[in-house]
């Protein structure tokens, strides 16, 4: 006797229509499969019933048009189970939904004691677990957050303790029931709760696992070295979201290079641009490689010259002069007021290299370029 089967979706293709088909053979694994039928559904859900089943999908379930089997299979239930409607396998295996849908199976005969469990397998399983089940007439009804088999009929309880069920289940009267509540920024994916922004084995959505090698940042898989803190990062680098990310915010006359700030007026492996390395033996002055007389001290340089790895190089700008390693305006510099080292007493400034008690300014215009009048003195 053929067994006809209809189905209803919503959303899926012009005017909602879709193709169901209904198919008898041989699985992949060797089950034999007595009836099928197919139809797809997409985001707005929709219903696919078969020959004794019926699914209902409500909207939201999937992401996107998805083609939906179901299979009714030459199988017996498991020992010790009493199977009261066949077993059906549903399809794509392993998908998992955003909210729950609905399975009914018709039964071949409802139980005196009206015992009647709807079993399921685990996901990315075979052991078959009771569903809450609610029995309507001849219907047994139960909700499924993934797919995989399942039929209905009675036998032992699914579990005994919490440690009988899977992740994010507990023991309820028997039967393993899925209590997860993850936190905010996390995702219930396979009933552990993640971050999508960094699991890389969900990087992004559920299941979406990075190549080996690749880290999930910002749930994306990227090449950037994994981290756990800012110490396994190089210099001028933090850990955010377990990638090493360049945040470096240098001081005057600085560039970041490679993750690092560098001086270009004198580093002679980053000379006037990053990456711009110096002839060995040769300096960098003012962005330039030079050749430099040796030194060993800064005392052997000239003036705006430090003495670096054996050679002198320039490294103040104009106008400025190297004081104690530090580059200083010899003309308004209160601590090295006309010369390195001239401190100017307490209340005095420094103008035109000369400490005194006046201001040099009454407002900005009286200033050079660059410079603000603060407290009557140009700065």
């Amino acid at each position: 006797m053929r067994l006809e089967s209809t189905f209803i979706t919503r959303g899926v293709f012009l005017l909602g229509l879709a193709v169901a088909m209904l198919t008898a053979g041989c699985a992949e694994d060797g089950t034999t499969v007595e009836e099928s039928t197919s139809a797809v559904i997409g985001s707005d859900g929709g219903s696919l019933q078969g020959p004794g089943v019926d699914l209902e999908v409500p909207t939201g379930a999937l992401p996107a048009a998805t083609e939906i089997g179901i299979e009714a299979l030459d199988r017996l239930a498991p020992e010790n189970h009493t199977a009261l409607s066949p077993v059906f396998r549903f399809s794509p295996a392993g998908t998992v939904f955003e909210t729950p849908v609905t399975v009914r199976f018709a039964l071949d005969s409802v139980p005196a004691d009206g015992d009647v469990v709807i079993y399921w397998t685990t996901e990315g399983g075979d052991t078959f677990m009771p569903l809450p089940t609610t029995v309507e007439g001849n219907v047994a009804i139960a909700q499924v957050s993934h797919f995989s088999m399942g039929f209905a009929g009675h036998g032992p309880a699914g579990c005994v303790a919490d440690s009988d069920c899977t992740a994010n289940e507990v023991c309820m009267a028997g039967l393993c029931t899925r209590t997860s509540v993850c936190g905010a920024g996390q995702t219930d994916c396979a009933g552990a709760c993640v971050d999508l922004a960094t699991d890389s084995a969900n990087c992004g959505a559920c299941g979406a696992a990075c190549m080996p090698g690749l880290s999930c940042a910002q749930g994306v898989c990227t090449a950037a070295p994994a981290c756990a803190t800012d110490a396994d990062c190089a210099p001028a680098e933090v850990c955010v979201a377990g990638v090493c990310t360049g945040t470096a915010t240098c001081g005057v006359r600085e560039i970041e290079c490679a993750g690092a700030c560098v001086d270009p007026l004198i580093d002679v492996s980053n000379c006037g641009a990053c990456g711009a390395v110096c002839p060995a033996g040769q300096a960098c002055s003012a962005g330039v490689c030079t050749a430099s007389s040796a030194c060993s001290t800064d005392a052997d340089c000239a003036a705006n010259e430090l003495c670096v790895s054996g050679v002198c190089q320039t490294g103040c700008a104009a106008g400025e002069t190297m004081c104690a390693g530090a580059c200083v305006d010899l003309a308004n510099d209160a601590s090295n007021c006309g010369t390195c080292g001239a401190v100017c007493a307490p209340g005095q400034f420094c103008s035109g290299g000369v400490c005194g008690t006046a201001g040099n300014c009454s407002s900005d215009a009286d200033c050079a370029a660059g410079q603000m009048c603060i407290a009557g003195r140009c700065g």
